[in-house]
């Protein structure tokens, strides 16, 4: 892809006759049309600044009233409490019991609250005063049906009991648990003259005495309107139009309610741009909003918007009619010489434009003839030069599909030099590639006899050399020797004197240059700017055509190598797969006699020789793996095409055996996995030596052995076997086995078991067919005495260091062939984690042995510095020495 950005897409022209009226009224009506948007905006901006500041003012004359009725409310319920008639009575109330000796009293203070009561209710601000005890029980009301009730769950009335004495709590507006009407509640905690709190004096007050406050001022415009919301967006007093639900909505209500104030335009409950001013009232804990459609507000602004939108499109209108008048005038000439110009351009070269009227337009003309001429001049020139290069490129196109089919990198370089050189017309072609060190250009195919001489000689150019080949492999880019008699770069060949110009273009596979393409001309100044270009791209693909050959030859010796690692890879895997199956009871062969399959037993009977029969190969990647023999009838033979038939079966057969086989494999690797698995398994959970004895008897077990022993040195020393082992194990398939029993330890040299152990290599041992295995005379007979068939030892010789810790030794007395490789290798990885674990076990034990000597010599120092009489003394030493160390006999 182009590196280039994508030219700019040509907009189709425009005629003047419609251009010439846009740019008359463009410039008419884009100065107007600017001027009257602007002043329409300025007027809309200042009429919305003014209906804001106007709600704000009345927003803020709004809060001053409701503050004012609030705080009268508090003061009359506040006064209530204070007053000296009547205060006493609700103290009395309050803290006071109708039971008793004074409920007469009682009973009459409740009559004259109820009468005082009714007094202040029958006017604003209240409409029931009501007397609290602590209990939240009512013991006096201006509503005898009231009395004795209790309200100690209302909102009102914990507000009032947790707020400082002397305040005047606002609730509200709350729905009375009564007669169900929304209220506004005024509360004050009662305190004795002591300070204590006795109960609380409550005024209810509807929500239309407060509506009225907030109604003296009416609503601006028609649909303007102003109403309070408390916290959970609930209304205090109703908006003026109908809601689909009780919560107060709107953009600014969540805004307020966080207790901002301000002036803006939102969206209201109805979904109608408003706008407004919004406060948070403190006392009560309110938010008021007051607000006017957007539409109504702006309604002034709007009309002068209109009418000057109708001004412009007047104007519009005359500009439009003043240049199409001019437009027509002027674009008849234009029309004609546009005619003119069109029949040139479509190939008519030797038409002439006629004079103009107008100045500027004749000029026009008569420089469009001028150009009509140079252009038929041009255009066939470039016919001829177009021609040539059609050739060309036929030619390079043609030698690009030829040298991009060749995969022999030799028959590549010679067919590109003749093709060059014949069908392009040269004197000479070379193609040189460079050595493996980059220092020389090396000549690798030439045309003609010279050619064949130059590379008899071995012809090489050094790069950088004062040669055409020498600077293009240093600088990677052509270079010319455009006449011979003055080049700066050229080196003479006496072979070739007709040399008049010389070409080289570098052989390239992106950055690497890999050799160079030379062409030499019998006249000078023959390779101008196309030629190089056309021989510069022969170049890059026959470079590419080099390395796909190079790479072609690459590939075929590593598919070569291939083969024969796949061919030895499955020559061993058979090998072993029918070694494993000559040990075991697994068939070699099979028999059909066109009734049933049957294994075959022993060797093949070689039927079907003579030509009395068939014998095919199973052949798997040129390796023969089987072989197929089948007998036929007396005087008939195979035909050939049932023959090639046969074969291709036989090669299904072949991957289905190698599938097959691959498959067994496979289970018997995850069966040996798993069995090495549950071995590891067993010998790391082993906390003792005799544990781990019982462990490696039972894993050793295999169905072939018939005994196993677990021999240990007790205190092992590199480089040296003691005389005497430990039998840390035994099992014995047989009951009447003669080495079942065994002593504790064996003497080298007193038993047949262990009589060569001394003189056995550092790892382990595995010999099948005792009888046949070259051993020495007394090694076999001690082995056959014993009845062994097969042996396997393996001795257990930790990482570090060559000191033998004992051997795991296995018989098998049936069986010449007991141990596999597969058995070999699992017995290896066993010995291996059960030296490791034994090496750990005999730590753990010299660890604790130390800390009980430790232990034991502490006491017997306690002892000897704690005791003064020797006679004592030394009888308790000898003791604890004993019995600390094993000793059999202490004497001091």
């Amino acid at each position: 892809m182009s590196s280039k950005s994508p030219s700019r897409r040509r907009r189709r022209p425009r005629s003047l006759r419609r251009r010439l009226p846009i740019v008359i009224l463009a410039l008419i009506v884009t100065p107007a049309a600017i001027f009257t948007t602007l002043a329409a905006l300025h007027q809309a901006t200042r009429e919305q600044e003014r209906v804001t500041k106007q709600l704000s003012e009345i927003a803020d004359l709004q809060v001053q009233t409701v503050q004012s009725w609030v705080e009268s409310t508090q003061d009359s319920l506040l006064n209530s409490v204070r007053d000296t008639r009547i205060g006493p009575v609700i103290f009395m109330l309050a803290g006071g019991s109708e039971a008793g000796t004074g409920a007469t009293e009682y009973a009459i203070a409740r009559q004259e609250f109820a009468n005082y009561a009714r007094g202040i209710t029958g006017g604003n601000p209240f409409d029931r005063l009501d007397v609290l005890d602590l209990e939240g029980v009512v013991r006096g009301s201006s509503e005898f049906q009231l009395l004795n009730r209790d309200l100690s769950s209302e909102p009102w009335f914990r507000a009032a009991i947790e707020a400082s004495p002397g305040t005047v709590t606002v609730s509200g507006p709350l729905r009375d648990p009564f007669d169900g009407q929304e209220s506004l509640y005024f509360a004050i905690a009662i305190h004795n003259e002591g300070g204590d709190l006795v109960g609380v004096l409550s005024g209810r007050t509807s929500q239309a005495a407060l509506q009225e406050t907030l109604y003296h001022l009416p609503p601006p415009g028609e649909t303007g309107e102003f109403y309070l919301v408390r916290e959970g967006q609930q209304y205090v007093t109703p908006p003026r139009y109908p809601t689909d639900t009780p919560l107060a909505t709107g953009e600014i209500v969540t805004t307020v309610l966080n207790g901002e104030d301000g002036t803006g335009v939102w969206k209201d409950y109805r979904g109608k741009r408003v706008i407004g001013a919004y406060r948070w009232i403190e006392p009560p804990g309110m938010a008021l909003i007051v607000k006017q459609d957007l539409e109504e507000a702006l309604a002034d602004s709007r009309a002068l918007l209109g009418f000057n939108l109708v001004a412009g499109a007047l104007t519009t209108a005359f500009a439009l009619v003043v240049g199409i008048t001019i437009a027509r005038r002027m674009s008849g000439q234009l029309e004609d010489l546009n005619k003119m110009v069109t029949r040139v351009a479509q190939g008519d070269l030797t038409l002439h434009v006629p004079e103009m009227n107008v100045l500027e337009f004749d000029q026009v003309a008569r420089s469009f003839n001028s150009l009509t001429d140079r252009l038929r001049t041009l255009l066939e020139h470039q016919e001829e030069i177009l021609k040539a290069r059609t050739r060309q490129l036929e030619i390079t196109a043609r030698m690009g599909r030829i040298i991009a089919a060749e995969t022999d990198l030799d028959r590549l370089l010679n067919t590109t030099v003749e093709m060059i050189r014949d069908q392009l017309g040269h004197y000479h072609v070379q193609i040189f590639l460079m050595d493996d060190l980059h220092q020389y250009a090396v000549l690798r195919a030439s045309t003609g006899a010279v050619g064949r001489e130059l590379l008899a000689r071995g012809h090489k150019l050094a790069v950088g050399s004062h040669s055409v080949i020498g600077q293009v492999t240093a600088r990677g880019e052509p270079v010319l020797a455009s006449d011979t008699e003055h080049a700066e770069y050229w080196r003479p060949n006496p072979l070739l004197p007709e040399t008049r110009a010389e070409l080289a273009v570098p052989l390239r596979l992106g950055e690497q240059i890999i050799g160079a393409l030379d062409i030499q001309s019998t006249n000078p100044n023959v390779f101008d700017e196309p030629t190089i270009s056309a021989l510069q791209t022969i170049a890059d693909q026959l470079a590419v055509a080099i390395r796909n050959a190079q790479l072609f030859r690459e590939k075929e010796s590593l598919l070569s190598a291939s083969v024969q690692l796949t061919q030895t890879l499955t020559r061993d895997g058979w090998d072993s797969y029918l070694q494993q199956q000559r040990r075991g009871t697994g068939p070699l062969g099979f028999r059909y006699d066109l009734s049933e399959v049957r294994p075959l037993e022993g060797a093949p009977t070689g039927e079907g020789e003579n030509g009395k029969g068939l014998r095919l190969p199973i052949s798997l990647r040129g390796e023969i793996i089987g072989q197929l023999e089948a007998q036929l009838p007396e005087g008939q033979s195979l035909p050939e095409e049932a023959e090639e038939l046969v074969s291709q079966v036989l090669d299904r057969v072949a991957l289905a055996l190698e599938n097959a086989r691959l498959f067994e494999q496979t289970q018997l690797s995850l069966r040996e996995t798993n069995r090495l698995y549950r071995a590891t398994q067993s010998i790391a959970s082993a906390n003792s030596i005799e544990e781990l004895a019982e462990s490696l008897l039972e894993i050793a077990a295999l169905p072939t052995v018939d005994r196993v022993f677990l021999l240990l040195v007790d205190n092992p020393v590199e480089g040296e076997i003691t005389r005497w082992i430990r039998v840390a194990g035994a099992w014995c398939r047989r009951e009447d086995d003669p080495l079942r029993d065994l002593p504790e330890q064996l003497e080298i040299g007193a038993h047949p078991l262990v009589n060569y152990l001394e003189n056995l290599p550092v790892g382990e041992i595995e010999i099948n067919h005792v009888e046949t295995a070259p051993l020495e005379p007394t090694l076999k007979e001690d082995l056959l005495q014993m009845e062994v068939q097969s042996l396997a030892i393996f001795a257990l010789t930790p990482v570090t260091g060559q000191q033998t810790l004992g051997w795991l030794i296995m018989h098998s007395a049936s069986e010449p062939e007991a141990f596999t490789e597969a058995d070999i290798r699992f017995l290896q990885t066993v010995t291996q984690q059960a030296t490791t674990a034994l090496e750990g076990l005999r730590l753990f034990e010299q660890t604790q042995i130390r800390a009980r000597r430790l232990q034991a010599t502490n006491e017997v120092t306690r002892t000897a510095s704690s005791i003064l009489n020797i006679d004592i003394l030394l009888p308790l030493v000898v003791q604890q020495i004993s019995d600390a160390f094993g000793y059999y006999h202490v004497q001091i």
